[in-house]
């Protein structure tokens, strides 16, 4: 709900409106990267890590 009214806002449609893939994928990551933290399909992260590489975290800047 809080999409939409972000969308409302920005007076832009949602990317799904026109592509339905959208409304399929975003909410499937969702689903995805909480089984991946819960320690499920440990097999598919790897997959896809040793695909696109892991996620690295990012140094805070000592100046800010």
């Amino acid at each position: 709900m809080i999409q939409f009214v972000g969308h409302h806002y920005e007076g832009r449609k949602p990317a799904f409106v026109d592509d339905v893939t959208g409304l399929i994928v975003g909410p499937l990551f969702v689903v995805v990267e909480l089984a991946f933290l819960l320690g499920m399909r440990h097999e598919l992260k790897e997959q896809i890590e040793a695909r696109v590489g892991g996620v690295r975290l990012r140094q805070k800047n000592a100046a800010t």
